[in-house]
C-alpha cells in the first residue's frame, strides 16, 4: 500500500511543466482579454494555493515540495508547475513558512516567493483545527505582476494510518499589467473562495500526500512530498 502511493505522488511530482504560458496571447484563436482572465485566474491559484501542515511535537523543521496540476473547466489550461516550501515550528501552536519557486520558460522566468504562519487551536498534543496566513507574489513575467494573500481554516480527521485535512479560505489578489494593450485592464484584483481536501499518509520518512482544492473556475489538483526533523 506504502509504495502504492510513493508511485502515486512521485508520477504527480515528477511528470514536469506542461502546457505553461504567462502570456496573454497564448493562443491565437482566443480573444485577448478572456486569454488573459484565464491566465490570471490560473496564476492565483497556483502562486496562491496553501496546504495545512502538522507537525510532530518534537520536530522543529519540514520542508514540503509540491505539484499542482490545474484544470479549467472550460479545458483551456493543464498546467502542472512545482511548488517549494519550508516551515520553522516558532513555538508549540505557531509555524513560520517560507515559500521559493523559480523555473524558466522560453520567454518569461517566473518567481514565486513569500511566506506565511500555520497557527494551530485545540490541544497542544493534538490540535484538529489550523488557520494558515499566506501572502505570495510573483515576478519574472512579461504582461503582469501579482501577489496574494490566502486565510484558510483546516480541520483534521484521522482514519487508519491517513490524515484528512479539509479546509475552507479566500484567496484575495492584486496587481497590474506591465502591456500596454487597450482590451487588457491595467488594475488586477479581486477575491475568490476555495474548498481543500488533503490526505496524506507517513511512508519511509515522509509524508506523502494527495489534495484537491475547489474553485468555482477551476480544480486544482495537488501532490505533496513532506519531510519533518527534529
Amino acid at each position: 500500500m506504502k509504495q502504492l502511493c510513493l508511485s502515486f505522488v512521485l508520477i504527480g511530482i515528477l511528470s514536469g511543466q506542461s502546457n505553461i504560458g504567462f502570456r496573454y496571447d497564448t493562443f491565437a484563436d482566443i480573444e485577448l482579454s478572456d486569454q488573459a482572465e484565464n491566465i490570471i485566474n490560473s496564476t492565483v491559484m497556483w502562486v496562491g494555493q496553501s496546504s495545512p501542515v502538522w507537525m510532530e511535537n518534537n520536530q522543529r523543521f519540514s520542508i514540503k515540495l509540491l505539484a499542482d496540476k490545474s484544470v479549467m473547466k472550460n479545458n483551456l489550461y493543464g498546467w502542472s508547475l512545482p511548488n517549494f516550501s519550508m516551515f520553522i515550528k516558532a513555538s508549540r501552536n505557531l509555524t513560520l513558512s517560507l515559500k521559493m519557486t523559480g523555473f524558466s520558460l522560453k520567454e518569461d522566468l517566473p518567481q514565486v516567493i513569500g511566506g506565511g504562519l500555520r497557527l494551530n487551536l485545540g490541544s497542544d498534543e493534538n490540535p484538529l483545527w489550523q488557520f494558515s496566513a499566506d501572502r505570495s507574489q510573483i515576478n519574472g513575467l512579461r504582461d503582469f505582476r501579482l501577489n496574494t494573500t490566502t486565510l484558510t481554516f483546516f480541520r483534521k480527521y484521522h482514519i487508519r494510518n491517513f490524515t484528512t485535512s479539509l479546509g475552507i479560505g479566500v484567496n484575495t489578489f492584486k496587481g497590474r499589467a506591465l502591456n500596454f494593450l487597450e482590451e487588457i485592464e491595467k488594475n488586477i484584483e479581486g477575491e475568490k473562495n476555495f474548498f481543500n481536501i488533503h490526505v496524506s499518509i507517513p511512508a519511509f520518512g515522509f509524508h506523502l500526500g494527495t489534495g484537491l482544492s475547489i474553485y468555482s473556475q477551476m480544480n486544482i489538483l495537488r501532490f505533496s512530498l513532506e519531510r519533518g526533523f527534529h
